[in-house]
């Protein structure tokens, strides 16, 4: 007999301190502080699915061509998952062809999180994987154990891709807001913690060895989730200023260049320059700086926040970062990700769809007299050598169609508007004798 399926809005756990809603793909869609009224957890995640997320790979061990042992491994995609509540409990069970996944969810004071994959067939290589999407403020603490103390790293007030691992100490993790209200993770046996973080979302989690489950045989983890403030934590602390990547003694490529976007909100200068001069001694040599609405334009101010930085801003931060003997390359979002310029404030006729004005139209002349204006300004302040011209994900292959939908485009090809943007953009750099890059992902 099939356990009862739930329909989401029923799949609330609640206790004194907590609420949390479980979504029928057996993710935590949210993690409430009831007292304080804070979510933790983040959703509309494209990169990963939304809130606490558990992934089974499965694979081979063996050599490579050159002899080294090796792994690879796939991830296994169950089908729709059973759900049965009982009481303050929520199972989700999820199966395909020999195998099965049961997650519980039992709430007490803190929030247990019970995982089991049985296999029902041949022997096999499994790996589970956690990942806890967090809505986390800059500034926020986070607390990884070491040998004998605590590492404590900050999310930094911009930043792309980071990732860090650590080896797993059989001790908690915590997640400190600068408002000193947090979270307290519990794993059972891990292989490794991640942290990955990503201008305004965090990913902090981690996953198991690999292990050969025989037939009939379980690979599990047990976690346990609670609120934690910081006045509660009792240990001994390794200072660490903020979340990067670390490089090699002896880096095998000659430029090494960190990725910072100030179009997200103000960063105080002073703080900025503190980070950029860490960098610099543990061996980066340039910046790729995100400008976007972060700049307050001349010529078209419809872009500009009130936060925005003023140009002479911009230029001490050049005057800096040059100073230090770093190169910086700006970066402006073209075509793709206008919702990063403010571009639709000017004219929404300039963007394909108003109501999400991610792409701007390569068929309006208007449009290329805003994004020339703009670059102008920005090459007049830092004499570049290259520009970061983005074109990033114009179109996802798992959303809607973003590109060719106003009437002036809906008849043209999507390579079509892709190159013409392209050659207008490589046309006017050119007599600027500027070179450019982009990362250019579309689906046609």
């Amino acid at each position: 007999m099939k356990p009862k399926s739930y329909k989401q809005e029923n799949l609330i756990l609640k206790s004194e301190n907590l609420k949390v809603l479980i979504g029928e793909d057996g993710n935590i869609m949210s993690l409430i502080d009831k007292k304080n009224d804070i979510d933790f957890v983040r959703r509309n995640n494209v990169f990963r699915k939304d809130g606490l997320s558990v992934w089974v790979k499965e694979g081979f061990v063996g050599r490579d061509p050159d002899g080294f042992l090796s792994h690879k491994f796939s991830d296994i995609t169950f089908v729709e998952p059973f759900v049965r509540k009982e009481n303050s409990k929520v199972i989700i069970e999820k199966n395909k062809n020999d195998e099965k996944l049961e997650i519980l969810y039992d709430l007490k004071d803190y929030l247990e999180i019970f995982i089991n994959l049985k296999n029902l067939g041949k022997r096999k290589f499994k790996q589970l994987e956690f990942f806890f999407s967090w809505e986390l403020p800059s500034e926020t603490n986070i607390l990884i154990p070491g040998e004998d103390r605590y590492f404590r790293y900050i999310v930094p007030p911009f930043g792309r891709i980071i990732t860090r691992y650590f080896e797993f100490k059989n001790k908690p993790i915590y997640i400190i807001r600068p408002d000193k209200i947090g979270i307290k993770l519990e794993f059972s046996s891990l292989l490794k913690y991640v942290i990955y973080n990503r201008g305004k979302m965090c990913v902090v989690g981690g996953f198991t060895k690999i292990k050969r489950i025989d037939k009939n045989k379980s690979i599990s983890e047990n976690i346990k989730i609670s609120l934690h403030k910081s006045k509660d934590i009792k240990t001994i602390f390794k200072k660490q200023d903020f979340i990067f990547p670390e490089l090699l003694q002896k880096p095998y490529f000659k430029k090494r260049y960190i990725h910072l976007s100030l179009y997200y909100k103000r960063v105080d200068l002073k703080q900025f320059f503190k980070i950029i001069k860490n960098l610099n001694k543990i061996g980066y040599n340039g910046v790729i700086l995100g400008i976007g609405k972060g700049m307050k334009y001349k010529s078209y101010p419809q872009l500009n926040e009130e936060w925005s930085y003023s140009q002479d801003e911009m230029r001490e931060i050049k005057d800096y970062i040059n100073f230090l003997g770093m190169e910086i390359i700006p970066e402006f979002p073209t075509l793709g990700h206008q919702n990063d310029t403010n571009l639709v404030k000017v004219d929404p006729s300039l963007v394909e769809d108003p109501k999400n004005p991610f792409v701007y139209c390569t068929s309006n002349p208007k449009t290329y007299e805003v994004i020339f204006s703009v670059l102008e300004e920005i090459i007049d302040i830092f004499k570049p050598k290259i520009m970061h011209l983005t074109h990033d994900e114009v179109q996802h292959w798992f959303s809607e169609r973003r590109m060719g939908i106003c009437d002036r485009c809906k008849n043209k090809k999507l390579w079509e508007i892709y190159s013409e943007d392209v050659n207008k953009l490589h046309s006017f750099l050119s007599k600027k004798k500027c070179k450019y890059v982009s990362l250019g992902r579309y689906a046609s």
